[in-house]
């Protein structure tokens, strides 16, 4: 007898937590997510902090907070600003710049 499709699904949460484990393969997962005030961002490569977003839906808005957060941070951090969206199977990675 073979287990259904929905037990073996990840929850939202794991599924960011692999988003962040895959993304930091080359730099460090932040604990908590940047909810720490020493560790900002979701993960730290030498030169860049960046934001991870993720959804399983079909579509996802990009909020002006999350560019001004992970930018401010990035400047404190003295590290250049970047965020990697995952929308489905595909993934958008990118360097933030305020104009």
């Amino acid at each position: 007898m073979s287990i259904p499709n929905y037990l073996n699904e990840l929850t939202p949460k794991q599924k960011s937590q692999k988003q962040e484990k895959n993304l930091a393969k080359k730099g460090f997962v932040t604990p908590g997510s940047g909810a720490f005030w020493p560790f900002k961002g979701d993960v730290v490569f030498s030169d860049y902090l960046v934001e991870a977003k993720r959804t399983d839906k079909k579509s996802m808005s990009v909020k002006e907070e999350w560019l001004k957060k992970i930018f401010e941070e990035s400047i404190v951090a003295n590290k250049g600003a970047g965020i990697e969206i995952e929308i489905g199977n595909y993934i958008i990675q990118g360097e933030v710049i305020r104009k």
